[in-house]
């Protein structure tokens, strides 16, 4: 039965964004549970020096889903296991060797598919459904075919699913509705100026 808490999770911008460190630190005082940390392609120094401008105190609640070698400097959540990772056996044994033995250390996935979810390894702390809706700049529509299977899947399961994919406003009361008790925001919260403000927006129309 899948009775987890709520969960707000933000993945960061791939891009530069001014006053970054600022503005996630706001985030986690507005209630942001997680953010995940996407920044394939920067450079290391410039991931290290965003890490240091965000307090210790919410280093615990970053997930990276690069640069995984931050991890030695940074106590961070976790880390995210991309799609070509999970077929890496030799990264997976290494990774998990390495880091369960951190209480409370956090794996996660994606997935596009409910069924890879119910069958993927029992390691991983909470997955990411993506594709739940249409992209946020086609107007958000609804993408899953069947969502009374999908509401039925998630009273009954014991896996901690993440909603992912075009959520904003027009839509999070859906979200909701279906029964997700995790939702993840990428372009809702980064595609508009006061990002801080979205995102409260968006946090007080989920927990509502």
């Amino acid at each position: 039965m899948n009775k987890q808490a709520k969960k707000i999770v933000v993945l960061s911008s791939n891009h530069r964004v001014k006053d970054e460190a600022e503005i996630i630190t706001e985030l986690f005082e507005e209630g942001l549970t997680h953010l995940h940390l996407r920044k394939h392609g920067h450079p290391r120094h410039k991931v290290k020096d965003l890490l240091s401008n965000i307090p210790e105190k919410y280093h615990k609640q970053i997930i990276l889903h690069s640069h995984l070698e931050m991890t030695r400097k940074f106590d961070v959540g976790g880390i995210h296991i991309t799609r070509k990772k999970r077929k890496d056996w030799i990264f997976k044994y290494i990774t998990l060797n390495k880091y369960k033995k951190r209480k409370g250390f956090i794996f996660s996935t994606s997935y596009h598919s409910t069924r890879k979810i119910e069958n993927a390894p029992k390691f991983y702390t909470y997955f990411f459904l993506n594709s739940l809706f249409g992209s946020i700049h086609a107007g958000g529509r609804h993408a899953y075919k069947e969502p009374d299977k999908l509401k039925e899947l998630l009273r009954v399961t014991n896996r901690d699913i993440v909603a992912m994919g075009g959520i904003d406003m027009i839509n999070i009361e859906s979200v909701r509705e279906i029964g997700f008790n995790s939702v993840g925001l990428h372009g809702a919260v980064w595609g508009f100026d006061n990002p801080v403000e979205k995102f409260k927006d968006l946090r007080d129309a989920f927990l509502a």
